[in-house]
């Protein structure tokens, strides 16, 4: 009869380099499901250039504000002349009043965020004048 050899048992049978190689490209694949926050940014941006056409009036521009769940000021003219001198970056008031929001768009698992900001700015007639959305970033 042969013997049969035996490999020694091992407390560890897959061994620690594959498992780290196995979770590296588990984690790879993870990051890369979906679409992006630059993606998601810019999808919305086309959605706002859409929703809010420029002679929109204040009161609409409010309300489709709103429907979106975003949080938003509307500030008067006095108040939107006062912050364009403070802001960054700044912008130029068109006579009327401001609404000034941000839409939250996700966040990575480590930290980094990304919003849009939008400012859009009426004229004395309550039109919408111009309209500005911009893709803000944050860490941590």
């Amino acid at each position: 009869m042969r013997a049969r050899l035996r490999r020694p048992l091992s407390s560890d049978p897959l061994g620690a380099r594959k498992v780290r190689a196995i979770i590296t490209v588990v984690a790879i694949a993870l990051a890369g499901c979906g679409p992006s926050l630059q993606s998601q940014a810019k999808t919305r941006i086309e959605e706002f250039h859409r929703d809010f056409p420029t002679g929109l009036s204040l009161s609409e521009a409010e309300a489709r504000v709103q429907r979106r769940s975003v949080p938003y000021r509307l500030v008067d003219k006095r108040k939107c002349e006062e912050e364009a001198k403070i802001a960054h970056p700044t912008y130029r008031p068109k006579g009327g009043a401001c609404i000034f929001a941000l839409d939250r768009v996700g966040a990575t698992w480590y930290g980094f965020e990304t919003a849009i900001q939008l400012r859009l700015l009426f004229d004395a007639s309550g039109a919408l004048a111009e309209r500005e959305f911009r893709e803000v970033h944050t860490f941590l």
